[in-house]
């Protein structure tokens, strides 16, 4: 309903009808201007019949408006358009919708077609060009005028070609651009996915495999001194395997495609630390574990890296310092981030033992994993001769009813 007073809501033009409606326009009163006998068609009051002439220059215009969707049959239009006006409108030559539709062809069609439709231009170029010799009686100065006026629509018309060429080129160059972009865009991601599923698998396997070793060593010790420990050994090397292959077989589900939610398979947390000290502690190491502050709640990548920072840091402890070390797992909770500290002392017995079990990747893909959460790691040896891991993470809030079992 229409309140009495206030002014109805203008309807919303788009930009591109806007500028077809200025472009209409001016091409109108060029054609008028330049290309006609004005002050002849200026008298429909004395010859009604000219108003044709306004209502046809107008409506052969019209097509340009689908320029940039169909460029042959706008300028197909225009040139019948043009070359029907010359002997039936004797004052009115629409001929400056030739270059504009030159120009479309130019740039969303390939060289070939855009020569042949310069070409076809020159027809009515050349047809508009006579309307010089229109006036009576027909003068010297009359060929002058065609002449220049030739030479100036050809001028027109090749440089509007030439100008669709370079914006074709221009577009061509942006897309190719773009093309190039989204192709590094997917190495990038397949390359970080890549280096994400490395991470995982070095994780599973190196955690698996070093306990599986020292406990297989360890049973090989005591094979004939105490069985009952060589059985609780082999069965600890049946658990430890069985859940290394578990975790292999979710990872191999999201990449042969199993698995519909791209996942890792269980994404493990804090909340997962007792179970994992607990194969540590029956790996025979011994970790002291302290917790500082209130538990924060953890975003699941976040929690799922402070997870891995504990488990290849004590894996490493065990690779590298022996089971008879003396380890310390520290995890503090401030407001804003969360603090993991890993010390040991050194044996340098093991450590040449440790080099053999290692890869290379364990602190590399921690450091990685670390940051991508926006957290920090540093490693390093203490003066004492042993060695600390250090990561921090960013804590999200809260986390009520978060606990740590003690392990030691």
């Amino acid at each position: 309903m229409r309140i009495p007073g206030v002014a109805p809501k203008i309807m919303h033009v788009s930009p591109s009808a806007r500028r077809d409606v200025l472009l209409l326009a001016e091409l109108f009163l060029l054609n008028c201007f330049v290309f006609s006998r004005w002050p002849e068609l200026g008298q429909v009051s004395a010859k009604p019949l000219l108003l044709l002439n306004w209502l046809y220059g107008l409506g052969s215009l019209i097509p340009l408006a689908w320029r940039d969707r169909a460029p042959i049959i706008v300028l197909t239009c225009e040139w019948l358009l043009t070359v029907a006006a010359w002997p039936i409108m004797p004052y009115y030559t629409p001929v400056a919708g030739i270059p504009v539709a030159v120009y479309a062809v130019s740039v969303y069609r390939d060289r070939t077609i855009s020569l042949l439709a310069l070409l076809a231009s020159f027809v009515p170029n050349m047809l508009s060009a006579t309307v010089v010799f229109r006036s009576s009686p027909v003068r010297a100065e009359h060929f002058q005028q065609f002449i220049a006026t030739a030479i100036l629509l050809i001028i027109v018309t090749v440089g509007a070609w030439g100008a669709g060429r370079v914006t074709r080129a221009i577009q061509q160059h942006v897309q190719s651009l773009e093309g190039e972009r989204e192709v590094t865009r997917q190495a990038e991601a397949v390359g970080a996915e890549r280096r994400r599923i490395a991470r995982e698998l070095h994780d599973i396997v190196s955690h698996a495999v070093t306990v599986m070793v020292l406990q297989a060593a360890g049973a090989a010790k005591t094979v004939h001194i105490d069985l009952a420990q060589v059985i609780r050994s082999l069965n600890h090397i049946e658990v430890t395997g069985r859940q290394a292959m578990d975790e292999l077989r979710r990872l191999l589900g999201v990449l042969g495609g199993t698995n519909s939610n791209g996942e890792l398979g269980k994404q493990y947390g804090l909340a997962d630390l007792p179970i994992l000290l607990t194969s540590f502690r029956d790996a025979g190491l011994a970790v002291d574990v302290h917790i500082e502050g209130t538990p924060g709640r953890l975003a699941p990548s976040v929690d799922l890296a402070a997870y891995r920072i504990v488990q290849e840091g004590l894996t490493n402890v065990l690779k590298h310092a022996g089971k008879n070390c003396k380890s310390r797992l520290r995890v503090v909770w401030a407001a804003d981030d969360l603090l993991i500290q890993i010390d040991n002392d050194t044996n340098p017995v093991k450590e040449e033992y440790g080099r053999e079990l290692s890869i290379g990747r364990g602190l590399a893909g921690l450091r990685e994993r670390t940051l991508a959460v926006g957290g920090g790691l540093h490693a390093g040896s203490l003066d004492n001769g042993g060695y600390r891991l250090v990561a921090t993470l960013p804590v999200a809030g809260i986390a009520p009813g978060f606990a740590l079992g003690q392990a030691s």
